[in-house]
């Protein structure tokens, strides 16, 4: 018998780094990073709204 389609859907908190790599206290700014749930898996973004955490979307096989 085949597997189950699972649809899964995760929001994780962007990160922030600095705009420039020797600017560790932020002092020129800083920009958000969008990070996948985990590294398993093929991750696709479906909601990258400005509240700072961004939607990600996987389709596999149970």
């Amino acid at each position: 018998m085949d597997g189950a389609i699972v649809i899964e859907r995760v929001y994780t908190r962007d990160i922030q780094v600095p705009l420039d790599a020797n600017d560790p206290d932020f002092i020129c700014g800083w920009r958000s990073i969008p990070v996948p749930p985990s590294l398993d898996g093929l991750w696709v973004i479906f909601d990258c709204s400005k509240d700072n955490a961004t939607g990600w979307r996987r389709i596999r096989l149970a």
